[in-house]
């Protein structure tokens, strides 16, 4: 049995927020081109020969700013903490848990290991697919644990 300590900030949290939103596989390019390729679009049609349909432009901004802004006005709505975060992986579970309860993930849960940038995501079905982003800058030994997770994963 292994433990591993993680205490994230607010600003850790915030960060790790947003780059799961921009980078989960699902979807990831409509959360990450929507918005301007709709304000793009609107500026494309006002350079059109004989267009004067201004509802459809005014529409088309406000869905572009709107997608622009959507990551920061989901963000602005939820309240995070300092908190400790423990990751215990034993031999049959991976179990991440703070002081207000726990996540106890199976070997035949997890489905995969996606390594991005400083960032871990574990793709997860339990009913549905579930992504559990982990930030590796935060997790004391990231060598060790990066291991555990992959023997982990092989089991």
């Amino acid at each position: 049995m292994m433990v591993y300590n993680c205490y994230m900030t607010i600003r850790n949290q915030r960060e790790s927020y947003l780059f799961g939103y921009y980078n989960r596989p699902v979807l990831w390019f409509q959360r990450r081109f929507m918005g301007p390729f709709l304000i793009l679009l609107s500026l494309q049609l006002n350079f059109m020969p004989n267009h004067v349909n201004t509802p459809v432009n005014i529409l088309l901004i406000l869905s572009g700013v709107y997608y622009l802004l959507r990551p920061l006005l989901l963000l602005s709505r939820i309240k995070f903490t300092d908190s400790s975060i423990k990751i215990i992986i034993t031999d049959n579970h991976m179990e991440i848990g703070n002081e207000k309860g726990s996540l106890k993930i199976y070997k035949n849960e997890l489905v995969k290991v996606i390594k991005k940038k400083n960032f871990l995501m574990l793709k997860i079905k339990f009913e549905t697919i579930q992504y559990i982003n982990i930030d590796l800058k935060l997790i004391e030994s990231r060598d060790k644990f990066l291991k555990e997770i992959e023997l982990f994963k092989t089991d």
